[in-house]
């Protein structure tokens, strides 16, 4: 006589799915981890201060310190530091704040509310593209660097 098993394919169902969960889970991670970009520190400023930074949608991290963020997506027509108007993804820093970075540095005087990331391309100075990084203080959602609140501005290689 063969023994019944009760609810025999339902366990065989929920076997299978923690053994594809379990061999899929790292895929995940590892493409989570392929989305977040990681940056050299191209300028004087940005090697003094920061360092090199790794951006993803949630997250800053530069020198010694963790930027919980949150990104507000895209905007078109932003007026740069650096005289250009650019395409820029604007993140909010979900809990303000100005730690000390290298060399005992800070980014503003006050806690920073916002990071603006963009492309720069100068053909006269490289052919390279560089990302830029904007720090604000401000309340207020930023706009352009021209801004009330600007603190600092970076740029990095890839």
């Amino acid at each position: 006589m063969t023994p019944v098993i009760p609810h025999y394919s339902r366990i065989s169902q929920v076997i299978f799915f923690l053994f594809a969960f379990m061999h899929l889970s790292p895929i995940c991670a590892a493409h989570a981890q392929d989305s977040a970009r990681n940056l050299f520190a191209s300028s004087t400023t940005a090697q003094s201060i920061t360092g090199n930074i790794t951006i993803n949608d949630t997250i800053i991290k530069m020198a010694r310190a963790i930027f919980k963020v949150k990104n507000l997506g895209l905007t078109n027509q932003y007026p740069t530091f650096l005289g250009t108007d650019v395409t820029a993804t604007i993140y909010k820093v979900i809990n303000p704040k100005n730690p000390s970075m290298l060399n005992g540095n800070k980014i503003c005087i006050k806690n920073i509310r916002w990071y603006v990331i963009y492309e720069h391309n100068n053909k006269s100075q490289s052919p390279n593209t560089t990302t830029c990084l904007s720090a604000f203080q401000s309340k207020v959602k930023p706009l352009s660097d021209n801004q009330s609140g600007f603190c600092a501005g970076f740029c990095y290689s890839q």
